[in-house]
């Protein structure tokens, strides 16, 4: 597991990122589909269990994945070497250096339609979850850690400088073109640096014709329109993937759209635009407004406003020291307390309820409808979407929902729960 810190750094800090904006449909949509075995640890060593409790594959391993995609996992034999299996148990890889796939709430392309990325003396591979292909460890570095992607494109590299990009179910080439920057691929369309400079690729790897005089710009992700910025005046404005220029360069900055709205700076003040361009009543801010799909998160110097793209301020919040926003909720940090509120302005969970959430933000994730929590004992339960809190704070140690259960500790002993609060295992015959 040591040999996992250098990318579970970066990735860690990818995924920072991606909590402090406004977190897309992969964990607000129907939950994706479930499979019926389970990672199981007892005494230290894990195994798999199925819905019923029952144990049907022996513990083992010093670590063991959930299963992705056509049904395959990660384990680690605890030698320092990993291993990739069926849900037969059944070996496909063996004695492999380093898998990177380790954590509840992070899978590199997503939980069923990702990689994993194998590390053999230095060298990267990867294995498509799905159609079970691998690529040889061909690579000198794993690229594309984001947790949901919606492409089957993966970035690679050779020689850790130039890269390309290649389908993951076939590894068969996708754009040919030699990229030197490291951006972002969103819906098959690529913002990248080539050698000579920023391009932009649409989903059949031909690259978008930018009109003269204006440069794509990397911001926070890809959008359409694509930000861009006029070489003469150094203002930014917008341009569709067939290469029209729809809103004319006129802001000092601009953010990407997202859901139908973007943040742009007028001099020193940022407000909102829609896809015509057109201001919105959304009050002016030293900072990019958030949007939710349903208000914008809008701070001014003394408070913050959640204020609907029509100007009508739904909630006036005090000074807080962090909120963290995803589609649905709203996470208010303010002096050691949190609050919960919906993108509508109604309070969910109150700082009177003393329930802290995580400094970090990890369990804001709304892991399959459920979030978890701390009270002031120091002991966890989780919350649902409506702020009720599921059973009761009675665990010395919790992680987030996965694939239906939960890991769980109490007086010293690891139990693994359901939706409904329920020990599912150790079962009676287990214990």
């Amino acid at each position: 597991m040591q040999t996992h810190y250098k990318h579970w750094l970066l990735a860690s800090m990818l995924l920072l990122l991606v909590l402090l904006l406004p977190l897309g449909p992969s964990y607000a949509e129907a939950p994706e589909p479930r499979f019926a075995l389970h990672p199981v640890e007892k005494d230290g060593l894990y195994g798999y269990a199925n819905d019923a409790g029952e144990l049907v594959i022996p513990h083992q391993w010093q670590y063991a994945g959930q299963f992705r995609g056509a049904g395959y996992a990660a384990v680690n034999s605890g030698r320092g070497k990993w291993a990739i299996i069926t849900t037969d148990g059944e070996y496909v890889f063996s004695d492999v250096e380093a898998i990177y796939d380790q954590h509840q709430l992070y899978y590199p392309g997503g939980m069923h339609n990702g990689v994993f990325w194998l590390e053999a003396e230095g060298r990267f591979g990867f294995m498509d979850v799905n159609t079970g292909y691998f690529s040889g460890y061909l690579y000198d570095d794993m690229q594309d850690l984001w947790p949901s992607v919606d492409t089957d494109l993966i970035r690679v590299t050779e020689d850790g400088i130039h890269y390309r990009y290649v389908h993951h179910t076939d590894g068969s080439l996708a754009y040919p073109m030699v990229f030197t920057g490291i951006e972002r691929i969103s819906s098959g369309c690529v913002l990248d640096s080539t050698d000579g400079g920023l391009v932009v690729l649409d989903d059949l790897g031909n690259a978008v014709p930018i009109p003269d005089g204006l440069d794509p710009v990397i911001v926070a992700g890809i959008g359409d329109p694509i930000v861009v910025r006029s070489r003469d005046s150094g203002l930014y404005g917008f341009c569709s993937f067939t290469g029209e220029c729809i809103i004319p360069p006129r802001y000092t900055k601009a953010e990407w759209f997202e859901k139908g709205y973007a943040a742009v700076q007028l001099n020193d003040q940022w407000g909102v635009i829609d896809m015509t361009g057109q201001l919105c009543p959304v009050p002016l801010s030293d900072q990019p407004a958030t949007y939710n799909g349903r208000s914008f998160l809008v701070h001014l110097e003394h408070s913050t406003l959640l204020v609907e793209p029509d100007g009508t301020v739904l909630r006036e919040l005090p000074e807080t020291t962090g909120i963290q926003i995803t589609d649905e909720l709203l996470l208010i940090g303010r002096d050691g307390h949190h609050s919960l509120m919906d993108r509508d302005g109604n309070m969910l969970v109150t700082e009177e309820q003393g329930l802290w959430f995580g400094s970090a933000g990890m369990d804001l994730i709304l892991s399959e409808g459920l979030m978890l929590v701390k009270n002031e004992q120091g002991l966890y339960g989780y919350v649902n979407t409506a702020g009720e809190l599921v059973g009761s704070c009675i665990w010395e140690d919790a992680e987030p929902f996965s694939n239906g259960w939960a890991r769980v500790c109490k007086d010293g002993a690891v139990y693994y729960i359901d939706r409904n609060m329920q020990i599912v295992y150790p079962s009676e015959r287990e214990n």
